[in-house]
């Protein structure tokens, strides 16, 4: 029967062994948490870092001078293997996650704990069966808690020009008849000729900067469909109002804009000849 050893180790390791592990300390950084093993073997270290930790296992196994074959040291529930060997010194390195090879994780009051096993199974030269497996070492590694913390996600309260412009739901656009002060909508859609048709777009984004509005273009049909004929341009060329331009016409862009985020335009009435009278 195997005596249970307790040894307490934070992170010391021999200073000739040290510089052959340097190219492991990336994300293996010493933590103030203590680092425990329990088990029989006086050969097996552990470093507790960040992320990962390093158990260091001397084929020496139990210091009888008889060397151990590495491919028979396994860690965890998975049997995850070594991840390399140092045949100078004699040593196999387990370099894993601390969630890795089934390692089981316990919250405290105080601490988070992730513990795993180191495993030794013999194996007889030639044979297809495995008599024995022993448990070598209990590997704990203990961390502080600061803070409770959950798995979700913390997102920005706000939301930037870009996610506005492709998520256009968040830009409210209008285009309404107003009456002659702008200060209400007209509540008729009737005119006559020689009156003016007071149109205003705007839009609206809520938590967002102040925006300036343009109308792109604008054409009149007799149907809701805009390629539908007859059809009129009313605004064309990326914002020219067309209709400005004809010999009887009045319209115009209202200008200095009251705000950058609404447009208005002065509409002269028409109507479409030998057709009925409304418009869209």
């Amino acid at each position: 029967m195997w005596a249970s050893v307790l040894m307490l180790v934070v992170g010391v390791v021999g200073s000739d062994q040290w510089g052959r592990l340097k190219h492991l300390q990336t994300g293996l950084k010493a933590m103030p948490a203590p680092v425990s093993i329990v088990g029989t073997a006086p050969s097996v270290q552990v470093l507790c870092g960040e992320r990962t930790f390093l158990v260091i296992v001397g084929l020496d196994l139990f210091g009888t001078g008889h060397l151990i074959r590495a491919s028979e040291l396994t860690l965890g529930p998975s049997g995850c293997p070594f991840t390399q060997l140092d045949t100078w010194a004699n040593t196999v390195l387990f370099h894993r996650g601390l969630s890795e090879c089934g390692s089981a994780v316990m919250v405290t009051e105080h601490h988070f704990l992730y513990s795993t096993h180191l495993y030794y199974t013999p194996k007889q030269p030639g044979s297809a069966i495995v008599r024995t497996a022993m448990t070598i070492a209990h590997i704990e590694c203990s961390y502080l808690r600061k803070d409770n913390v959950n798995s979700q996600a913390v997102g920005p309260t706000w939301a930037s020009f870009s996610s506005l412009v492709t998520r256009g739901k968040f830009l409210s656009y209008s285009l309404l008849q107003m009456n002659d002060n702008w200060d209400a909508e007209r509540a008729s859609n009737r005119y006559y000729l020689g009156e003016f048709i007071h149109i205003e777009a705007s839009v609206v984004g809520s938590s967002h900067v102040l925006l300036r509005v343009y109308v792109d273009t604008c054409v009149a049909t007799l149907t809701p469909d805009k390629v539908s004929t007859p059809r009129y341009p009313l605004v064309d060329f990326h914002g020219c109002l067309v209709d400005s331009r004809g010999g009887d016409s009045r319209s115009s862009l209202v200008s200095p804009r009251t705000q950058p985020d609404k447009l208005r335009i002065k509409l002269g009435a028409f109507r479409f000849p030998n057709a009925r009278s409304l418009i869209h």
